[in-house]
């Protein structure tokens, strides 16, 4: 009975309306349409590149769903050897622990994120901590740039890379060749969508731009919450989500979030930036498993606070950070992290699938689901903040220390 709810709970998160959306795509692909210009896509190029690859499939839809599942499978376990890969050690012990970390961080987002797009943009950002740790910053940049045109936030990263290449020793020429090549990569994919988009490319952003407040983010939370004691706000399926709406509240929520992701994110590069450029060199090397920690949590905090200040709420965005958890357990409150990151999952998969019908008609133990979750979401954020080190170390001083 207990065997028969385990694997219940986790693979009801097993959807195939995405994979229906996506094998249209891909469908139009095959046929000879060009993305952006012949179809509307809602994608970012290398994504759409990805469902490209699998238009031979797209005949059958059992065919299809095989091979997007088996290619998602794929890329969540080149994430976890790309999180190996950035080790210093090769300690067998660590890495069966790292490992367990990584499985544990994997079902906690579950199987969600086997029908969607994310893990593709995780891989590169892990790409990219592997190269920074092992002092390659062109490589760690053009990685990023990859990781941006396949969904958009790893953008975000970009700035915490440039800081570390550029506090590592390299300089001013190693930031520079950072940032340049985030950019190059970046463009390599999204001028020619943009060029031969006819303008369908413009609007694939414009069209995410113009979303509300998904019920599913820390605004959709607490606007039901709200809703609950009265507020007049509704819930409406719109841009492909159910959003909330109705009220000028919700209208300021939507219009509040890059605000709030700014700020957030300034948080998290001022504490990167105090930690890396203030940081003395002393010609000492720092591709070691300090740095690795430190990069991990510096592209994990931006991450976050990303995903907490975002009007989107999408269940499977904690895919992002599930590379990263294996990096928290050596970092100060790390075990700390783990643990919550993991109750916030399995809440995210107790809201959808199980009970998204209930949230949607805003049901109040689904709404406080949903607040519990939300709750635990920017803890993540908080504590991944406060592990982070307020100054540059000095003498024995260390970014790691005990969970």
């Amino acid at each position: 009975m207990l065997n028969r709810w385990v694997a219940d709970f986790y693979f009801a998160g097993y959807v195939n309306d995405n994979l229906r959306h996506f094998r249209k795509y891909a469908e139009s692909i095959a046929s000879g349409e060009l993305p952006y210009r012949d179809f509307p896509v809602e994608y970012p190029p290398v994504s759409v590149l990805f469902l490209a690859a699998l238009s031979p499939f797209a005949g059958e839809f059992d065919t299809f769903q095989g091979a997007f599942i088996a290619s998602m499978t794929l890329l969540s376990l080149l994430c976890w050897l790309g999180a190996r890969a950035s080790r210093t050690g090769n300690g067998r012990a660590g890495t069966l622990v790292e490992a367990a970390l990584y499985a544990g961080a994997v079902l906690s987002v579950g199987p969600i994120a086997l029908v969607s797009l994310d893990y593709i943009p995780a891989l590169f950002t892990v790409l990219a901590l592997v190269f920074l740790c092992r002092g390659k910053a062109a490589m760690c940049g053009a990685a990023l740039g990859v990781a941006t045109a396949a969904k958009g936030y790893p953008a975000v990263l970009v700035i915490p890379a440039v800081l570390i290449v550029h506090g590592d020793g390299s300089g001013r020429r190693g930031a520079l060749a950072c940032f340049g090549a985030w950019a190059a990569a970046a463009l390599c994919f999204t001028a020619p969508a943009a060029a031969a988009g006819a303008g369908g490319f413009i609007r694939s952003i414009a069209y995410h731009a113009e979303r509300g407040p998904e019920i599913a983010s820390v605004y959709g939370a607490v606007l039901l919450l709200m809703r609950l004691a009265g507020l007049k706000v509704a819930t409406n399926f719109d841009h492909g989500s159910w959003n909330v709406a109705g009220h000028p509240l919700a209208s300021a929520a939507g219009n509040f979030s890059p605000v709030l992701t700014l700020i957030l994110l300034a948080l998290v590069y001022r504490r990167v930036w105090k930690s890396t450029i203030k940081t003395p060199a002393a010609g000492e090397s720092r591709r070691t498993e300090e740095v690795r920690i430190r990069a991990g949590v510096a592209f994990s905090g931006a991450i976050a606070a990303f995903i907490a200040g975002f009007k989107v709420g999408s269940p499977q965005f904690l895919v992002w950070l599930a590379p990263f958890v294996p990096v928290w357990a050596g970092a100060r409150r790390g075990w700390a992290l783990v643990g919550i990151f993991a109750a916030a999952g399995h809440l995210q998969q107790w809201i959808f699938p199980w009970h998204w019908s209930a949230l949607v008609h805003v049901n109040p133990a689904a709404v406080g689901v949903l607040l519990i979750e939300k709750l635990l979401l920017v803890s993540v954020f908080a504590l991944i903040l406060a592990a982070m080190p307020a100054h540059g170390a000095k003498g024995g001083e260390s970014a790691t220390g005990p969970g």
